[in-house]
């Protein structure tokens, strides 16, 4: 059961606020795991795996441009004297530029399944900043007379109705209203297990790199005797500086050790299997995450555009549409849209791009200007217009005049 659907069982189906201290409760309860470790989002991002994609993700996401265009005929352009491009494109608010801001907010998604704003907007109610709310104090939903307000946690303690008109939403997968948590449910049991050996591993290097051992001794020791001894020996192995130390022992003691080796309990193994399994859940492509066992120039390169077409492009859609719903009037919908652009990121090797604009160029879809635009150069004068391919026309239109014919020279 999703921590969601607890929460709205405690409300009769519906979600609704809670106190502070239960939904804490009810994170750290959901948050068990058979490996051991309780896993919830803040413990999530202090395994390596899980914090690389989240920053994969949300520093890409941010890094692309995301102007806002205004469509007029067949044209599109800059709508640059509008209050929200610069919100998007420059500032988010006086204190976050737009990158930190859109990086928080694909971190927020992707770490608890939404991401909330609070918008400030200007007297014609056009939105001119945007300001991040802490996922934490999200602590449910309501409706009132068909609208609906999200119930938020203040810094004082006071729990606010948060009209959704004045709220940006980024909602990942999930219910009708709110996403759920990846971390909290298809990732929970793969990230348990994966800081289940990180610890493993920590605590069998500060041993020592030695197993648990046992000390025998052939008489019967006072409490006293073997508090000492425990302790002796513990002070004398125990650590990586005690690791080759020789130990003496007295009275007849023995030492055996217990244990699977790490090897035989495939240590490695795993720990390279979890990092494949939480890249599989972001979906993230392995050798981001410094994982070449499988990996060639070409793979990789395949690897990358699905990443791009996978990963991100959805990511892309979600937020393109919450920004016409939340950011934009129903009659600024019909002229302007913002599109987040992936050419950056499509654009091959230097002679990959240039035979893509010499075929561009030859057919008479691309202007030569608009190639340079495209490889951030200045335009210049006379290039402005596109070539016509003499050896090609369209089917209803008439043959190009006949050239007159040249004379040869006496």
């Amino acid at each position: 059961m999703s921590l969601l659907q607890r929460v709205a069982n405690l409300f009769g189906g519906e979600p609704r606020a809670m106190p502070s201290s239960q939904l804490f409760e009810l994170i750290a309860a959901g948050g068990s795991t058979y490996a051991g470790p309780a896993v919830n989002e803040e413990s999530a991002m202090r395994y390596g795996a899980v914090y690389a994609c989240i920053r994969i993700i949300a520093e890409t996401m941010a890094s692309l441009p995301l102007p806002l265009l205004r469509q007029q005929g067949r044209e599109k352009n800059r709508a640059i004297d509008h209050t929200l491009y610069p919100v998007l494109h420059d500032l988010a608010n006086p204190e976050m530029t737009a990158f930190e801001w859109r990086e928080l907010s694909f971190a927020h998604a992707l770490l608890t399944g939404n991401a909330w704003s609070e918008k400030k907007t200007n007297f014609r109610g056009q939105t001119i900043e945007l300001w991040p709310l802490n996922p934490s104090k999200m602590e449910g939903w309501e409706r009132r007379g068909g609208q609906l307000f999200w119930l938020y946690r203040n810094p004082d303690n006071h729990l606010q109705a948060l009209n959704s008109d004045i709220i940006h939403h980024i909602k990942g997968f999930g219910s009708a209203v709110m996403g759920v948590s990846p971390i909290m449910q298809a990732a929970r049991q793969a990230i348990g297990l994966g800081l289940a050996t990180e610890e493993f591993g920590s605590r069998f290097f500060s041993n020592g790199a030695h197993l648990n051992k046992i000390l025998k001794h052939p008489g019967k020791l006072s409490k006293e005797a073997f508090g000492r001894l425990q302790a002796s020996f513990a002070a004398d192995s125990a650590g990586l500086s005690n690791a080759h130390r020789t130990k003496i022992l007295e009275e007849g003691m023995g030492i055996e050790a217990l244990g699977i080796p790490p090897n035989e309990a495939q240590f490695l193994e795993t720990r390279k299997f979890q990092v494949t399994e939480i890249a599989r859940i972001f979906r993230v492509p392995p050798h981001l995450l410094a994982d070449l066992d499988r990996a060639t120039f070409s793979n990789i390169e395949h690897q990358s555009l699905s990443f791009v077409q996978h990963t991100l492009m959805p990511w892309a859609v979600r937020h393109e549409q919450a920004i016409m719903r939340d950011l934009l009037s129903e009659a600024e919908r019909k002229t302007l849209f913002p599109k987040y652009i992936f050419a950056g990121l499509l654009r091959g090797d230097t002679v990959s791009r240039y035979g893509a604009y010499t075929t561009g160029i030859n057919a008479g879809f691309l202007t030569r200007n608009e190639a340079r635009e495209l490889e951030d150069l200045n335009p210049l004068d006379g290039l402005d217009e596109p070539l016509l391919p003499l050896n090609m026309m369209e089917v209803n239109a008439a043959p190009p005049p006949a050239l007159p014919a040249r004379r040869n020279a006496c």
